[in-house]
């Protein structure tokens, strides 16, 4: 299923996780991201998605504005018991991250696989109740 036309913004379901692609290395760039987040939030509050995986393996540049739209996205899942980890982000991407301080927000892995089996995983609170 692709969200746009301007750029792709692919949605697979992986296992019950629903996996955003960004097709276009500037899906997260300044111009791109209001239409970019619309699609994101509507995911979760439109859709119901509570699992999300979003590949940046595509991704070349991410705005600020970008890391507020993930800040925002992972609040909204908190409240439903979501999760969301991000795939195959570039060892450059993975500064800017660090430089802000958010790369304690998100579990981080190296390909869509383990970023699905990290959303999967239950937290360790919730294990307990299980």
């Amino acid at each position: 299923m692709t969200m746009s036309d301007e750029f792709n913004l692919v949605l697979t379901d992986h296992e019950g996780v629903t996996v955003v692609s960004f097709d276009s290395p500037t899906a997260l760039d300044a111009y791109h991201v209001p239409e970019t987040a619309r699609h994101l939030y509507a995911l979760v509050e439109k859709h119901g998605k509570r699992l999300l995986v979003l590949d940046f393996s595509q991704v070349r540049m991410i705005s600020s504005q970008s890391l507020g739209v993930l800040l925002n996205l992972q609040h909204k899942l908190q409240p439903l018991h979501g999760r969301l980890a991000i795939a195959g982000l570039e060892p450059k991407l993975s500064r800017v991250f660090k430089i802000t301080k958010l790369e304690s927000m998100f579990p981080f892995c190296p390909d869509v696989a383990q970023a699905v089996a990290a959303v999967q995983k239950l937290p360790a609170d919730q294990e307990e109740t299980q």
